[in-house]
């Protein structure tokens, strides 16, 4: 039995391959590990959106699947409920990177008063000036 392709089946074929030459990274994340086309809007194979390159993006496993869980493979893929997810993932990171961020200026806090500590309580010349290379190093401002 012979399958039968829309005619915009092997463009969209193709327009994968130019978005993967061009960046094969997820739209929203950015990993390249197994990389899937995904549609914005659900379109037909006869139809010449189905292989038009503002129609497809390219995402990684979780987020082809999250979308999909959320949305469904019907009429919820379109172009608001793909921005809407895309916003919502986009802000989920936000949250994360000023959560570690703020783990980072916690840590680097306590590296500072290590630092000080130390180079106060040294009293060779050697381990204090090895001290405070470490501290410009590490950008402590020592007093």
């Amino acid at each position: 039995m012979k399958i039968s392709h829309g005619r915009y089946y092997y463009l969209f074929h193709e327009t994968v391959e130019k978005l993967r030459k061009e960046d094969n990274s997820c739209y929203i994340c950015g990993s390249t590990k197994k990389i899937k086309p995904h549609h914005i809007r659900k379109v037909k194979e006869s139809d010449p959106r189905y292989a038009a390159k503002n129609n497809v993006v390219l995402l990684c496993p979780y987020h082809h699947n999250k979308f999909h869980s959320l949305y469904g493979s019907g009429k919820g893929v379109n172009r608001h409920n793909f921005d809407v997810y895309v916003k919502k993932e986009h802000l989920i990171a936000i949250e994360k990177l000023k959560k570690e961020y703020n783990n980072l200026k916690e840590y680097k806090e306590k590296v500072d008063a290590v630092v000080c500590s130390a180079v106060e309580n040294e009293r060779t010349d050697l381990g204090c000036n090895v001290l405070r290379q470490l501290a410009v190093n590490l950008g402590v401002k020592i007093e």
